[in-house]
């Protein structure tokens, strides 16, 4: 009986410890009453040569607000969703997005927040090739990524 609980309880527990894979989109529910108007978004719109490897930051500055529920998708030069995971960062309103593989080469991306009313759109293009010196932005202390790719997920992060 001990042995059937255990089968039971096994998958929530490594769910837990595991934490989410990759989504193609998030909805992210806030906690918040702001809009989209104050929203920075890294890499910016239209910057160009960025590393493959990048990860992407969202965030509002202090003094600003996200709404209360806000929608996250990156897409490739073809339209399609790109798979990555979310982590918070560790300022207040501050999501980072890693794509779950490295992006393509001298493509172009674009990155979309939906609120209630509002869309937020921002492109930017990677570098041409793999030989050229990379920064990162990748946030301090990122652990290893965990879980397998899924295609949406919801976060809450009532604050």
């Amino acid at each position: 009986m001990r042995r059937f609980f255990l089968l039971l309880a096994l998958p929530a527990l490594l769910s837990a410890v595991l934490g989410c894979g990759a989504h193609r989109r998030y909805t992210i529910q806030t906690g918040a009453n702001g809009s989209l108007a104050g929203v920075r978004i890294v890499p910016r719109d239209g910057d160009y040569d960025v590393p493959v490897e990048m990860w992407i930051r969202v965030y509002w500055p202090a003094g600003s607000e996200p709404p209360p529920e806000l929608t996250f998708a990156l897409r490739d030069g073809t339209d399609t969703r790109v798979l990555t995971y979310l982590r918070e960062g560790d300022q207040r309103y501050e999501w980072w997005f890693e794509p779950y593989e490295d992006l393509d080469y001298d493509t172009r991306y674009k990155i979309e927040l939906k609120a209630e009313d509002e869309k937020v759109v921002s492109y930017f293009w990677t570098e041409e090739d793999d030989t050229r010196a990379r920064s990162s932005n990748v946030p301090p202390g990122a652990g290893p990524r965990v879980g397998g790719p899924l295609d949406e997920h919801t976060v809450r992060t009532d604050q």
